[in-house]
């Protein structure tokens, strides 16, 4: 998994073929509006 965080904000992520969920690294304090954007995960 591919994560890029800057200021807390998490602002970008690359989706591992097969994973079946993600875990927000430890400081992510906000998710960017496009942040999994084209992501075939669904965020619960």
């Amino acid at each position: 998994m591919g994560f890029i965080i800057r200021d807390g904000v998490l602002v970008w992520y690359k989706e591992e073929e097969g994973a079946a969920e993600v875990t927000i690294p430890a400081g992510v304090t906000e998710i960017g509006e496009d942040t999994f954007y084209g992501c075939k995960i669904a965020i619960t």
